[in-house]
């Protein structure tokens, strides 16, 4: 089993017609209690023969590396079948492996995690603001720390007036591709204060330290400095409104006042 290029290899005692593999009848287990059982989104490129190499799709690779007790070592990678996985090229069933089978072999991740993508977004009621981080593989959201994230204008600009330290936030909790950091009120009213900030998405950047984050087999993420990442979408309403103009009625009492946006 090799983590790192999401390969699965199974040697049987003789061809088997790779055509009739359903990947849906194979688990991978610690041998007790955590599991998985392979979806159809994994699949095999092997000619007919007796070694068939299964490549993990990247829905079943990370959620093996959600289950911090499963594929973490040879002795916490075993694998089990139905006789309905595959069919030898005269059409036998292969013989179902009910009692656990320990991997021959076993590749530890050794692939940095790297940031895919973020977006900023807020709630309808206008707070908090979120950054919603998407990275390559499943990332350890425990060891999420915001105050590795600086915000910028533009990609190279970290001038003061121009980029952002995040000193705080909350991090969601479950270990996942997606992350998303709620941006304290101290710093969304500091970033308030420098305009054009994260106002649109063309002066909404991140960066990140290799301390940011780790995946689940403690690998540091892939830092981004120069050039910072270009956010994908930005929905938070960053900029607060601002009063433009009002009138008053003396007769009858009314004050109206009119704002740069709805409030």
């Amino acid at each position: 089993f090799d983590l790192n290029s999401a390969e699965l290899t199974l040697h049987f005692t003789e061809t088997v017609d790779a055509t009739t593999l359903d990947v849906t009848q194979i688990t991978l287990r610690n041998d007790t209690s955590a599991y998985h059982v392979l979806t159809n989104t994994s699949y095999t490129s092997s000619p007919n023969g007796p070694d068939l190499i299964i490549t993990l799709s990247s829905d079943d690779l990370n959620r093996i590396k959600q289950i911090t007790t499963l594929a973490t070592m040879q002795n916490t990678t075993f694998l089990t079948l139905t006789s309905t996985t595959i069919n030898d090229t005269s059409s036998n069933m292969v013989v179902a492996v009910d009692v656990s089978m320990e991997a021959d072999e076993y590749t530890p991740d050794t692939t940095r995690p790297e940031l895919v993508s973020f977006r900023l977004d807020m709630f309808s009621d206008g707070t908090p603001v979120l950054i919603v981080l998407t990275f390559s593989e499943t990332v350890r959201a425990s060891s999420v720390d915001p105050t590795q994230f600086q915000l910028r204008v533009s990609e190279n600009d970290t001038t003061l007036s121009r980029s952002y330290n995040l000193t705080g936030g909350n991090v969601t909790t479950t270990d996942s591709t997606e992350i998303t950091i709620t941006v304290t009120q101290f710093d969304l009213e500091a970033i308030r204060l420098l305009p054009p900030l994260t106002h649109t998405v063309d002066s909404t950047f991140l960066a990140l330290t290799a301390n940011a984050l780790v995946d689940m087999n403690d690998l540091q993420v892939v830092p981004i400095d120069f050039p910072a990442q270009p956010t994908t979408r930005n929905d938070a309403d960053i900029v607060p409104p601002a009063l433009y103009q009002f009138s008053f009625d003396l007769d009858s009492g009314v004050v109206v006042l009119t704002f740069t946006e709805n409030v």
